[in-house]
């Protein structure tokens, strides 16, 4: 069985897929920057998307061991905003190593024809 959640633009946000054999559950988040598809990632890795500027064509995939970490959104309705209390404000930022870079060559539509890694 497979289910899928949309936003309220339509694009998939989620897919989420049980086994029907084993019963083991698969799921699958997707995150976007307008209309482009900027990741998506599950229990073990998380692909990024990098597209040239203010174009659907892509350039390149960073791939990542691991899942996403999305912070939850707080509930500001019985309590004033605090910038202070904000848990955006509070993250430490820290770069991750990728597991895997990936190159995207294009035909002159924009295209993807084939990928390569940083050997070529």
């Amino acid at each position: 069985m497979v289910e899928y959640r949309y936003d309220a633009l339509g694009r998939r946000i989620q897919k989420r897929s049980k086994h029907h054999h084993t019963g083991g559950e698969h799921n699958i988040i997707y995150g976007w920057d307008g209309n482009t598809l900027a990741y998506e990632s599950n229990e073990q890795i998380t692909k990024h998307y990098i597209y040239e500027k203010d174009s659907f064509v892509p350039l390149a995939q960073a791939v990542y061991a691991e899942e996403i970490e999305l912070h939850q959104t707080p509930d500001w309705a019985d309590k004033p905003y605090s910038l202070q209390r904000d848990p955006l404000w509070k993250v430490t930022k820290t770069a991750k190593d990728f597991k895997d870079f990936w190159f995207y060559h294009c035909d002159h539509l924009g295209t993807p024809q084939e990928m390569t890694d940083h050997t070529g």
